[in-house]
């Protein structure tokens, strides 16, 4: 890993933070991009109760330790408030071994199946969010971890415009609803739709207009309205 693959990393990033429609897409999305270029064997995304925003997030927690993570949410980020304290004073990014305790609600999360020895948390969103990536064997050397304080700023800004679009939207898509929502956002008409998906342009015509009863609008003009308020008060934000 070299920080040549920076740009390319905040290219994809910032992609995803257009297709994505909630936060917690766009999180699991970033943590997979993250783990091409930085290899992990563990990492989540987690807000503080205050923040508004999904469950964490996990990649590679066995689903009984991710289950934990969920139910437990509130005494791990009380754990973590002294490491993002220390995140915040170096730039957003710390090397976190050794300031977990292994009998600690995190520590036996992350050593219920395999020993996670080594951490990197990112604070975000001024402490707000971490980010926490974990590993077995070797400690995150300073080339990653200012990789990772690069990438900071794109995160920051496409974890809020995922969470505008959905407060915008007002509601949860299915995967099949995100996907029309896309092709609507971007000047699809009914029958391109049909053919991108596979389908009839009377299936999408109805599907369409579920989708229009289901946000609470006229058509689709309100409908890419409410988005491209909701990505202009983000980058604003």
């Amino acid at each position: 890993m070299s920080l040549t693959s920076a740009p390319q990393l905040l290219s994809e990033i910032a992609a995803l933070a257009v297709r994505a429609h909630d936060r917690a897409e766009f999180r699991s999305g970033t943590l997979a991009l993250l783990q091409g270029v930085l290899p992990f064997e563990v990492a989540f995304v987690q807000s503080g109760a205050s923040t508004a925003g999904p469950e964490p997030i996990s990649w590679g927690l066995p689903p009984l330790a991710g289950r934990l993570l969920a139910r437990r949410a509130d005494t791990v980020w009380s754990e973590l408030a002294g490491i993002r304290a220390a995140a915040l004073g170096m730039g957003g990014v710390v090397e976190a071994t050794g300031l977990v305790s292994a009998d600690s609600e995190l520590g036996r999360l992350l050593r219920s199946e395999r020993p996670i020895r080594h951490l990197c948390l990112a604070a975000l969103e001024e402490g707000r969010t971490a980010l926490v990536l974990g590993r077995v064997s070797d400690p995150f050397t300073r080339r990653e971890l200012e990789l990772v304080r690069l990438s900071l700023p794109v995160i920051g800004l496409g974890d809020r415009r995922a969470s505008e679009v959905q407060e915008a939207l007002g509601a949860r898509l299915t995967p099949r609803e995100q996907e029309i929502f896309d092709y609507v956002s971007r000047g699809y008409n009914n029958r391109e739709i049909a053919s991108a998906l596979g389908t009839s342009h009377f299936t999408v015509r109805n599907q369409l207009c579920r989708l229009f009863r289901k946000v609470g609008v006229s058509g689709r003009s309100e409908l890419v309205g409410l988005a491209a308020m909701a990505t202009r008060r983000a980058r604003t934000a």
